[in-house]
């Protein structure tokens, strides 16, 4: 999941590349869930397989990458609410999410007792 504006941006990029060099040491799949080409197309540039979220479920597309297994890892740096879901349905059981997005005055209801069980 890549960042909303302009003055984000680089900080999402600077994201995905350091994520390919840690990718590189373990062999490990990168992926980008975002809504927007320009951003889809920066990650892919970078070594991440982009998912276009408008055209693809991300749960669909995170099991197809990982072979069902879901993401070990997943970054939320939107900070909308639908992004940290997003995070939360793509994770796969005792994985983890770091949320970076910035959230100013959304709330989010958090099933604990579903989650606790994944």
């Amino acid at each position: 999941m890549l960042v909303a504006d302009d003055s984000l941006r680089s900080r999402a990029a600077r994201a995905v590349v350091l994520f390919h060099q840690r990718r590189q040491l373990r062999h490990a799949i990168l992926a980008a869930l975002d809504l927007e080409p320009e951003r889809l197309a920066l990650a892919e540039r970078v070594g991440a397989v982009p998912v276009d979220v408008a055209a693809r479920l991300a749960q669909m597309a995170v099991a197809e990458l990982t072979e069902d297994r879901g993401a070990d890892v997943v970054i939320e740096a939107v900070g909308h609410p639908s992004a940290f879901e997003s995070a939360i349905d793509v994770v796969r059981r005792g994985g983890r999410v770091a949320v970076v997005g910035m959230y100013t005055s959304e709330s989010v209801s958090v099933p604990l007792g579903i989650w606790w069980a994944r």
